[in-house]
């Protein structure tokens, strides 16, 4: 031990990296909860008005000093490690009592952006070496009482959040130390920019009705073994789930959109069919957005007239749901009755009863079930899994215009009156441009009130207007509203553009400076670009702008639907972002984070930080040439030498699984390669993840060399040799092209794609000499070739034409494909193309997905002419190459050595 200022400090504990002196580990209460809040208090003195605020928490925190907030945290990390992060304080108080108050989550369970470990809060507050505030036995806790713990996920991420500032606090009690063994380590990226966005306009105002029951069930609980239960894995699980429906009258009951893949029956008649990726659709009562991602699942699903409304009888009513395959953790149901009705569990605790089942029974079976007879399938339910209004979102997509006049609503302050029955008013907000944030606002009210909030990213301008909900993820908030004044911030960050205010209450409500506070982790625009193409000049906008949009303190493949860290969208992002705001910090910690996954030690797994067990092959090794192309952007040798020994592993990994035929073959994975239906991909030997790894092998031979590591030798013969192999097997003279797959039985698959040919020309698999003609047909469209419909597939096209200087073919594609982007008005690139990936009745499902900003390099290498030749720019080539009809060009490009500038102008 040793003493600073008048505390005796010992050195630091083992696993803390450095970050505490003093500061333990504690927490308030039970630590198995799920979705579970603690509030936790530390006041101190000091005669200083500066110091440090060092913390971090398990799973999340929101701390304020003196009332005034300073953040959330911490960043993402991987399993058994945490990021701890600092706070610079400016105004502490030299007379009186200075206050922290903490609010920490305990998700409880795994989600596809965090790994499950032991709740905990630990932090300190330092004024140079002096500690003078730590967690201990001074803190105080409390069970946040606010906060409804009973809540549906919003997807792959935490539950939604439902805040009641006027719920009675218990009283502050003493906090229990305890042990954690994470490795902790200095958060690698910038704090939060906290940048705040405001509505520009009103889009809309109008009075609904919202569904007047509304019930969530918890399922995955009963479907999967206890081990499963706090990971993010798919359901594949048929099962029965029946509730009982009690109404006072005969009376009708129209069903409103929900989530969840369960087909649901009344008295034998198919009421809707459920989905596990969106909400069914409420005009056929089918299964929206199934084919957003294949299940695979093998449970297919007759295709059945639904009705989407039943005549209840007056007494007890049996609706009975045949589960089949999901990735949510809940089931919802919501409508409109006549009366008030109840759902109760006829077997036990709760509202719904789960009986897995071997094989879900025939719609025909389902009025001649004997319930007796599976008494021993039916579990044990816990009541807390049935969640009266525990899912916001479906009371918005739910909600009936009404035929009333709105009032005139302004962006600053929104008025809302009171409401009278059933009413809702509804107001949109435009914040401008998709991106992820914390939302805030201050309300004032006279009386009590709810407000509902539901963030979405796209409308259609019509006429009518039509407003695109979050289908496929519960993206809303609810905060109840008290008399008085109050402010509010969310715990969570939310992927927003539009905002959807839903308010009622017995009094009206004033809405004061709501704003959004950005979460993006060191994103500025320092790159530019000006041509006499308006077009070019505004697509370049639209992908750095996404850029910035889906960071947070790594990049993620979208800020709404999924917040998630996965390999092959953080490779084109990285190469989209190095051309506009070359945020490397960010672009290290993505990398450097699934490198540190200690569940996956050979090759990565296809997101990370997540506890969900998938490997995308193809995504694996994009992992690999994201890190040499980090190192050819940045020139940061010492970081590639750090990744390099995951590297080999990977590639060790991938050429363990090659067989006597040369091939690699991947059992039991997801191979996904792009969106396109019709694609022959679900075999072990791929054709695009063969070609994957061969430019794997070709980057991971680029590392060893620069790190004159002899391995490069051994890397070049498995290349060379796996490329005689595909040139063996999978090359069909016939079609003259590569077949997307062999099948088990050895034959080929009868589908040759223009994304797999690509592949097999940009890596080298192709023979040189017929690759400008592969090129060529592909870019025609030869209708041989099953056509590429996405910006994942487009990527790799584009990427051969650049190889083999095909720039008219180049911006033909940018043009077309991102300049529909562009005209939408959305100001961010797409998951989809219009034509190919519409989704319920819209263009494309993420209206800002990262991935679509690589054309950036097209647009600086060929209008601007800048394109580096050594490693970090040490050297770059200036050479304008532009298409027909470009005469001048300006901008600039950051680089690891300041900004390059280029201005030029044709005759």
């Amino acid at each position: 031990m040793r003493n600073v200022g008048n505390i005796a400090i010992r050195t630091a504990p083992e696993n803390s990296g450095g970050c505490f002196k003093l500061g333990e580990w504690i927490w308030f209460g039970a630590t198995d909860g799920v979705n579970d809040y603690r509030e936790f208090c530390h006041e101190f003195k000091t005669g200083s008005q500066t110091g440090d605020l060092v913390i971090t928490a398990d799973s999340m925190y929101q701390v304020w000093l003196n009332g005034a907030i300073l953040g959330h945290g911490p960043a993402k990390s991987a399993e058994g490690m945490r990021s701890v992060d600092t706070y610079t304080l400016a105004d502490l108080r030299t007379s009186g009592i200075n206050r922290l108050d903490i609010v920490v989550l305990a998700i409880g369970s795994s989600t596809m952006t965090y790994c499950l470990g032991e709740p905990g809060l630990r932090f300190e507050v330092n004024d140079g070496d002096d500690v003078i505030a730590a967690s201990g036995k001074s803190t105080r806790g409390r069970i946040d009482r606010r906060r409804n713990s009973y809540t549906v996920r919003r997807w792959f991420m935490p539950c939604l959040e439902d805040f009641d500032p006027g719920a009675t606090p218990d009283e502050w009690q003493a906090v229990e130390l305890v042990e954690r063994s994470f490795e902790l380590y200095p958060r690698r990226v910038p704090l939060p920019s906290r940048d705040t966005r405001r509505p520009t306009r009103i889009l809309l105002s109008e009075y609904v009705t919202v569904p007047n029951f509304s019930i969530s069930f918890h399922h995955k609980h009963y479907f999967v073994p206890p081990e499963q239960r706090t990971r993010a894995n798919h359901l594949n699980a048929p099962g029965i789930i029946v509730t009982d429906i009690e109404s006072p009258i005969e009376q009708t009951v129209q069903f409103t959109p929900t989530l969840g893949s369960v087909r649901w029956f009344f008295n034998g008649q198919l009421v809707f069919d459920g989905s596990g990726w969106g909400q069914w659709d409420p005009a056929t009562g089918a299964a929206a957005c199934d084919d957003i991602v294949p299940v695979g699942d093998g449970l297919a699903r007759p295709v059945l007239e639904a009705q989407t409304a039943i005549r209840l009888q007056a007494g007890t009513n049996r609706l009975i749901g045949l589960h089949t395959a999901d990735h949510f953790s809940e089931i919802s149901l919501a409508g409109f009755a006549e009366a008030p009705i109840t759902f109760t569990n006829p077997f036990g605790a709760g509202a719904f009863q789960v009986i897995p089942v071997d094989e879900n029974p025939a719609a025909n079976d389902l009025k001649s079930l004997d319930w007796d007879a599976m008494r021993e399938r039916m579990p044990d339910m816990d009541a807390r899994h049935s969640m009266l209004n525990g899912n916001a979102q479906d009371l918005v997509i739910g909600a009936r215009p009404l035929d009333k006049l709105p009032p005139d609503v302004s962006t600053d302050p929104i008025a809302l009156p009171a409401t009278v029955g059933d009413e809702v008013l509804r107001v949109v907000v435009d914040l401008g441009v998709a991106h992820v944030a914390w939302i805030a606002f201050d309300v004032e009210a006279g009386d009590g009130g709810e407000l509902i909030l539901s963030f979405f990213e796209g409308t259609d301008k019509g006429p009518p207007l039509r407003l695109q909900w979050t289908y496929g993820c519960n993206n809303a908030l609810t905060c109840q509203v008290v008399g008085g004044s109050q402010s509010f911030e969310s715990f969570l960050p939310y992927g927003v553009r539009y905002i959807g205010i839903h308010y009622r209450g017995r009094g009206g409500a004033t809405i004061r400076n709501l704003r959004s506070i950005n979460a993006n982790c060191g994103s500025r625009m320092q790159g530019a670009l000006d041509s006499s193409d308006e077009l070019l000049n505004q697509i370049y906008g639209i992908c750095a702008q996404t850029t910035i949009s889906s960071v947070d303190d790594t990049y993620t493949d979208c800020p709404t639907y999924e917040q998630t860290n996965w390999n092959c969208d953080n490779r084109t992002t990285f190469i989209g972002d190095v051309f506009a705001c070359a945020n490397t910090a960010v672009a290290r910690n993505t990398i450097e984070v699934v490198a540190e996954d200690p569940g996956y030690p050979g090759l990565v797994r296809s997101q990370y930080p997540s506890a969900w067990d998938s490997l995308i092959p193809l995504w694996s090794f994009h992992w690999i040439m994201f890190c040499h192309d980090y190192y050819w952007y940045t020139g940061d040798l010492e970081f590639l030498r750090r990744m390099f020994p995951r590297i080999k592993a990977g590639i060790a990994d991938a050429i363990s699984r090659i067989g006597d035929d040369g091939l690699m073959a991947f059992r039991d994975v997801w191979h996904m390669v792009e969106w396109t239906t019709g694609r022959d991909d679900d075999h072990d030997i791929n054709g695009a993840e063969q070609a994957g790894l061969v430019g794997a092998l070709r980057a991971a031979e680029k590392c060893a060399v620069c790190l004159e590591d002899d391995i490069a030798e051994t890397w070049k013969k498995a290349r060379l040799d796996l490329v005689e192999a595909l040139n063996r097997t999978l090359w069909d003279g016939t079609r003259g092209y590569y077949a997307d797959s062999m099948h088990a039985d050895g034959t080929l698959s009868p589908i040759s794609s223009e994304c797999t040919n690509a592949m097999m020309t940009l890596y080298g698999v192709a023979p040189q000499d017929i690759s400008k003609a592969f090129a060529e047909n592909i870019g025609q469209h030869d209708s041989t070739l099953l056509r590429t419909t996405s910006p994942f597939g487009i990527y790799y096209m584009l990427e051969v034409f650049d190889r083999l200087g095909m720039v008219e073919e180049i911006f033909a594609i940018i043009r077309h494909r991102w300049g529909d982007m562009v005209r939408a008005g959305d100001g961010t690139t797409w998951e989809m193309f219009a034509e190919f990936g519409g989704v319920m009745g819209f263009p494309t499902r993420s209206r800002c997905h990262p991935f679509a900003s690589y054309v950036n390099k097209f647009l600086i290498k060929y209008l601007l002419g800048v394109e580096p030749v050594a490693p970090g720019f040490a050297r770059c080539r200036i050479e304008p190459n532009p298409p027909a009809g470009i005469n001048r060009c300006e901008g600039k490009v950051p680089t690891p050595h300041g900004l390059i500038s280029v201005s030029w102008h044709g005759d």
